[in-house]
């Protein structure tokens, strides 16, 4: 289905708009913008604002001294609200993202020249822009002052009885929130093999009837493909640099609370630098407790039909096992929520970010855990993340 047609508020409409921009009414600042934080010098658009839009930015203010906006503004692109000078630095959340190059006045569009290059190139072209950037980016090194830092304060603890509905898994592998049945390859070399019996399964409709089932999913991933002709000596110049990573996250995936029963596959092959056996070794030398999970290691043939049948006869096993597990009400402390970049836009650090993060602090203090992910995706932000750690050595 077409998406319908969205106005921009761009020209001719918008053009015109400047020319009228004495008449135009004045809107209220929290209206068409957002200010991150108090001392920042530029807003944020949250709708697309037409050329000479005037703009009161604090209550209260006298109409004379609202902003008129020299562009068109796109939603989520930013304007801005205080006079900044070459050199001065252009702030959200009191953080650099910016250096000013040109001077720019309040109601001015904050445009690098990267953003005008994009945006004239679109099909069709916007070309209510500066004639020329007014600043660029810049991300400030941040550099830790262990001599000034000061602990944050850890989250209240709250004891209030709430719950979710959680699946309670036996030997200390805590609780899950899904309920699947999983095949593992241990390397690259199995990976077409998993991906072909999960669709084995899902054709088959074998997991059909077992309504309290997630699913059947592969774990493919592309680790551990080479060559074992350096031998099998633990020291051997043929295993991976994350060989004792891989290792663990295998041997975690079998025991991952979220899992009902597993099979895990190798060829045992010279082009495997992970066997199904040593995934089995570790989990026992490091008590991983995969015990508490039916499961299979499992070494194919390299018949793909014979392998599949193998496959699919362990899972429908499994399956009755695997339904037999039911939801019940667990507390908050045995939930953990993991966090990943969905896709960043003008608007994670105004909305989704602070929601995200407000509910893994109500989480925490319920005794839960929270983990975040892509540590690279931080950068500019270093000195608001340490403000939230207990010590220095954190």
């Amino acid at each position: 289905m077409p998406r319908p047609a969205v106005s921009l508020g761009y020209e001719p409409e918008a053009a015109a708009a400047g020319g009228a921009a004495a008449a135009a009414p004045i809107r209220e600042f929290g209206d068409v913008a957002v200010l991150p934080e108090a001392g920042d010098n530029c807003g944020i658009a949250r709708v697309v604002i037409p050329r000479g839009a005037r703009i009161r930015l604090r209550p209260g203010d006298p109409d004379a001294a609202a902003i008129s906006l020299d562009h068109a503004t796109l939603e989520g692109h930013r304007f801005a609200v205080k006079p900044i000078v070459p050199g001065e630095h252009l702030l959200s959340w009191g953080l650099t993202f910016g250096v000013c190059t040109r001077p720019i006045f309040p109601g001015n569009y904050c445009a690098n020249e990267r953003l005008i290059r994009s945006l004239r190139a679109r099909n069709p072209p916007i070309t209510d822009l500066p004639a020329t950037p007014n600043f660029e980016d810049l991300i400030v090194p941040h550099v830790l002052d262990e001599q000034r830092f000061e602990p944050a304060q850890q989250v209240l603890e709250v004891s209030d009885g709430l719950t979710f509905l959680g699946y309670p898994r036996p030997g200390g592998r805590g609780v899950g929130t899904r309920n699947y049945v999983v095949l593992i390859g241990t390397t690259s070399v199995t990976a077409g093999y998993v991906k072909a019996l999960e669709a084995r399964i899902k054709a088959s409709g074998a997991a059909a009837g077992f309504g309290n089932v997630d699913g059947v999913v592969a774990v493919a991933h592309t680790e551990g493909g080479g060559s074992r002709d350096g031998g099998d000596d633990a020291a051997a110049p043929w295993r991976p640099h994350n060989y004792q990573l891989l290792l663990r996250t295998l041997a975690s995936f079998v025991a991952h609370p979220n899992v009902a029963a597993a099979l895990v596959v190798d060829y045992r092959s010279p082009a495997e630098t992970v066997w199904a056996s040593e995934v089995q070794a570790f989990a026992q030398r490091s008590g991983t407790p995969i015990d508490s999970v039916p499961h299979a290691f499992v070494t194919l043939s390299g018949d793909l039909p014979a392998d599949l049948a193998t496959g699919a006869a362990l899972v429908e096993q499994w399956l009755p096992l695997a339904n037999a597990c039911e939801r019940s009400p667990q507390p908050l402390k045995h939930l953990s929520i993991a966090q990943q970049c969905g896709g960043s836009d003008a608007f994670s650090g105004v909305s989704g970010n602070p929601c995200a993060g407000h509910a893994c602090m109500l989480l925490i203090a319920r005794g839960g855990k929270a983990v975040l992910a892509e540590t690279d995706e931080l950068m500019g932000s270093e000195s608001y993340i340490l403000e939230k750690v207990k010590d220095v050595e954190t």
